[in-house]
């Protein structure tokens, strides 16, 4: 028997724009998805950053991208200003996973590698493989990246320039009462984040007590562990953690989780 969600709530955190295919997978499933998304993707406020690196792109050996997101906003500018897709071409372009590659390869890009863990400190380690010294790396990335990747490289002779190209803001969030009510008497099985900002934005509507009565009828979910560190940090321990860093992933742990003898329907 294949093993389903049924009878599930499951509360999907991502934004809007990004969560159609995770909340159809759960649907597929038998499970009851409801989306209360704590983050929205808005441009940046300036594009001087990019812009600057884009006027003088020869002088990248190397483009690296940490998230789909970066990727999108990237070519987003490079298409309004008319960047040369053969010039990009010739640059070797370095992912963080499989969602990331694959929006670079709809934009025309082939990746040179994926580390095998998807993560930033992962992909260090595999670019480090290579002579960094003296290489010059464009990284264009949101306004809440860690500084593990071009922090890493640099620590290894590399020459990293950071473009803004997208912020993560917290929209508005609708329906919360409905939300809260449904959260504090048990109506919803687990909740996903997919980011650690989602994680924020979420724990900044609850009180920390509210938090910690949540985390005795519910479920956490992470994507990944910087993800369930930012659970922790909320004072919440994530029960499900993705062993890769993919939505497919995550949800294939959620349904092991839910399989397993001690959690009944």
């Amino acid at each position: 028997m294949t093993p389903d969600l049924t009878g599930r709530t499951i509360l999907v955190t991502r934004a809007a724009s990004q969560a159609e295919e995770f909340v159809r997978a759960i649907v597929e499933r038998n499970g009851r998805a409801v989306l209360f998304p704590m983050i929205e993707i808005a441009p940046p406020h300036s594009w001087e950053a990019l812009d600057k690196a884009l006027d003088s792109i020869e002088r990248y050996q190397g483009l690296l991208f940490a998230s789909a997101n970066g990727a999108e906003g990237f070519f987003h500018r490079t298409g309004a200003r008319g960047t040369k897709p053969e010039i990009l071409a010739q640059m070797t372009v370095y992912a963080v996973g499989p969602r990331t590659k694959e929006a670079l390869e709809r934009h025309g890009l082939t990746v040179h590698c994926i580390p095998e863990q998807y993560t930033a400190a992962d992909l260090v380690v595999a670019i480090a493989a290579e002579e960094l010294a003296g290489k010059r790396f464009l990284f264009p990335r949101g306004n809440l990246g860690t500084e593990v990747l071009a922090q890493g490289l640099r620590s290894r002779g590399a020459l990293v320039e950071c473009a803004e190209v997208y912020r993560t803001i917290q929209p508005a969030p609708a329906d919360v009462e409905t939300i809260s009510a449904m959260l504090k008497t048990g109506g919803v099985d687990l909740v996903t984040f997919a980011s650690p900002s989602a994680v924020r934005h979420f724990a900044a509507l609850f009180p920390d007590e509210t938090m910690r009565s949540i985390a005795r009828r519910t479920a956490f979910a992470a994507i990944g562990p910087v993800t369930a560190s930012a659970l922790e940090a909320a004072g919440v321990p994530a029960q499900v953690v993705a062993p890769h860093s993919t939505m497919e992933a995550l949800l294939e742990a959620i349904v092991g989780y839910f399989q397993k003898a001690n959690v009944q329907p």
